[in-house]
This record gives structure tokens, sequence and C-alpha cells, in this order.
């Protein structure tokens, strides 16, 4: 189960990180791709991507290697975050592995959900 489809990790920014030993879910200002299969719209005047905020949930063991809650810094419009999304991808046994500035976290046999919340 890789990063939900039509996102673009680099370009979308984690704004919360919550979870415990079964559970994580970020709070995410995703970048759009054009195919997204849910909606799109064009960019706003000056950005790159279409954005959206989405609630990706993965339920599965989760185990923090590095992090969680770096200090959370500000962007371009003054809103508050932890960096981009980063990398994705899943390992051979089918562990999920989330790094960026946010932390590194591995979720085995995780179900994902993602929302949209705005």
């Amino acid at each position: 189960m890789p990063i939900p489809r039509d996102i673009d990790p680099w370009d979308s920014y984690v704004l919360t990180v919550e979870g415990g030993d079964r559970l994580l879910t970020l709070t995410v200002d995703a970048a759009l791709s054009a195919d997204h299969p849910a909606f799109y719209w064009p960019p706003k005047p000056g950005e790159q991507h279409a954005y959206a905020k989405l609630q990706i949930t993965l339920v599965g063991k989760v185990e923090w290697v590095d992090g969680p809650y770096p200090p959370r810094s500000s962007d371009a419009s003054g809103e508050m975050d932890y960096g981009d999304l980063g990398e994705w991808r899943t390992d051979g046994e089918g562990a999920e592995h989330l790094e960026g500035e946010w932390g590194h976290v591995v979720v085995s046999g995780a179900q994902q959900t993602v929302e949209i919340i705005e």
C-alpha cells in the first residue's frame, strides 16, 4: 500500500502527527495531481499544485525509528507544519516506511484510510 495515489509527497506538508502503538494519523496539506481520483481544481495563483487537507490513517503495529514531533516551522503563508511528507515506501514484507522532517516510522500490517477534511 503506497502513499495515497496522485499525491506528491515532497510538496505535501504534515500539519499534525497523532497516534499510538496501533494507530498513526497524519493531517496533510496534500499536493494533488490533475489525475487525482476524487477531485481536482486548478492551483491558486502562485502555487504549483492544487492542495487539499487530508487525514491519512494507518492502523497496524506502529514503531518509531526517529521522532516524532520535531519543532514545527511556518511556511510561506504563515501556516505551521512539520515539513514535507517525504518518502513513503513499502518493503518486501509489506511494512510501510514513512520518513520526513517530522520523523521516521514503520507501520506493519497497515490498513489505510484517507479522508478529505478540507
